[in-house]
């Protein structure tokens, strides 16, 4: 019949293991979702013979870097990249924007590993491995990916000027 005093605070019972698989099957069920949702837009796009553009399709503006220019801007084909990734046509997607194609990849990759994780509940710790690795080594990781997307856009530029010179 005594109740505890108001001043003890009582520690909240850790999660069971079941909890846990559950709540990360979750997640990799939200992933899921949201890989597929992204390569679904992809798919839906045609892909700009031009290789930028593709993104008006969407209702957003054209490039003004491009408008202006006549030169891409650093993200200027990646929605056009991720269309031929999801047609399967990886060598037009790599010639169009290198790093849309490999976030193209990246996607469908992440999708079919998600939908592993969701469906067995395995995978778990490989995980947890894989973001402690990410969080220790995010600063190279970062550099990595904007050394891919400046590469990328040279390229794109490069093969601007070599159509049109």
């Amino acid at each position: 019949m005594c109740e505890k005093p108001i001043s003890v605070v009582e520690r909240p019972q850790a999660k069971s293991e079941s909890e846990k698989r559950l709540g990360y099957r979750a997640g990799a069920g939200i992933v899921v979702l949201l890989s597929l949702s992204i390569l679904a837009v992809a798919a839906w796009i045609e892909p700009a013979p031009s290789g930028v553009g593709s993104h008006t399709q969407l209702g957003f503006r054209a490039c003004a870097f491009y408008e202006r220019t006549g030169y891409p801007c650093i993200s200027c084909g990646m929605t056009t990249a991720f269309a031929h990734v999801v047609r399967g046509e990886l060598l037009r997607a790599f010639e169009v924007q290198p790093a849309g194609a490999l976030a193209g990849i990246a996607c469908i990759l992440t999708a079919i590993l998600a939908g592993l994780a969701a469906a067995t509940g395995r995978g778990r710790d490989k995980f947890t491995a894989l973001m402690n690795i990410i969080c220790v080594h995010w600063a190279v990781i970062l550099m990595a990916i904007a050394a891919v997307v400046l590469t990328s856009w040279l390229w794109t530029c490069a093969l601007t000027y070599f159509r049109t010179h």
